[in-house]
């Protein structure tokens, strides 16, 4: 499966005397890292967030914004610090009858506090204001990953083209390689008989040094894996699960064979073809670290 790390999902949900807003940003990273920013009274909910959202993600930096206001058409979306104003009421009469005026405290001088009036129901129940904030989640979730398979298979032509000419690449190589190998050995046959004529007569031994300097430049098993990883990868693609991680790993394999390829060819062909395929490799690298 291919999921993009890039990805944006928001959610809402009613509560009994709330409306709850949660919006999930996505972007590139290594692991999953969950950031979480929401208001103090909820924060007793957030565990229970992380939760729901590390189930559902594998890896990438994720920023949740958590926005919770009034219902002014149910419940009780204001509520009055009673209490709070009888203080303060009789504070400024005291300091009234201190200063030596006369009458009690000018009510529009109390009612001018911000904090008497408060948004919210003081008696909430948790239980209940969970249910909308994970309606709300599972909403933004569901928006999130549904952007990040859309952007998972408009990367999908991108991969294919990419393994397709990494391929043709490979298999040029396995085509050139024997023949490579027959014409470096010869030249060192040539060169052995040149600096020591006198073991010309000794053809075994002449065989024997050429074979194992040829089975040095022998790059088969490298070709082999390499065709193997381009499968893996394919069919990583179609995994149900994303695969981002072990499509990582598979880059790095893919490089170091190309690399020792690279570095046992004593041929210019192919030594052009493998900086072709290490630039595929490359250009597959950059795009997996779009996949989560």
């Amino acid at each position: 499966m291919l999921r993009s790390m890039t990805a944006f999902g928001r959610g809402q949900a009613a509560g009994e005397s709330e409306d709850f807003l949660v919006e999930i940003h996505s972007v590139n990273s290594r692991r999953l890292e969950i950031v979480v920013n929401m208001p103090g009274e909820l924060t007793e909910f957030d565990p229970l967030l992380r939760k729901i959202i590390g189930g559902a993600l594998w890896r990438g930096r994720v920023t949740v914004f958590v926005s919770c206001q009034p219902a002014y058409d149910r419940g009780q979306p204001f509520r009055v610090q009673t209490d709070m104003a009888r203080q303060l009421k009789r504070a400024y009469d005291q300091l009234k009858e201190s200063l030596g005026y006369e009458g009690e405290a000018d009510f529009s001088l109390i009612a001018s506090r911000h904090d008497l009036v408060v948004p919210g129901n003081p008696l909430l129940d948790a239980q209940s204001r969970w249910a909308a904030l994970k309606a709300a989640s599972e909403n933004a979730l569901s928006q999130l990953i549904a952007m990040k398979r859309a952007e998972g298979d408009n990367l999908r032509p991108v991969f294919e083209e990419g393994l397709n000419e990494l391929e043709r690449i490979v298999l040029s190589i396995e085509q050139l390689v024997p023949a490579a190998v027959q014409k470096h050995s010869d030249r060192l046959r040539e060169r052995i008989l040149e600096a020591s004529p006198g073991l010309g007569d000794n053809e075994e031994r002449i065989l024997r040094e050429v074979a194992i300097v040829a089975d040095k430049l022998d790059t088969s098993e490298e070709v082999a894996r390499l065709k193997s990883h381009i499968q893996q990868f394919r069919a990583f693609m179609d995994d149900v699960e994303p695969s981002g991680r072990r499509m990582d790993f598979l880059i790095q394999e893919m490089n170091r064979e190309i690399n020792t390829i690279g570095a046992k060819a004593d041929d210019l062909e192919i030594s052009r073809l493998v900086v072709r395929g290490k630039t595929e490799i490359e250009k597959l690298r950059e795009q997996g670290h779009n996949i989560e």
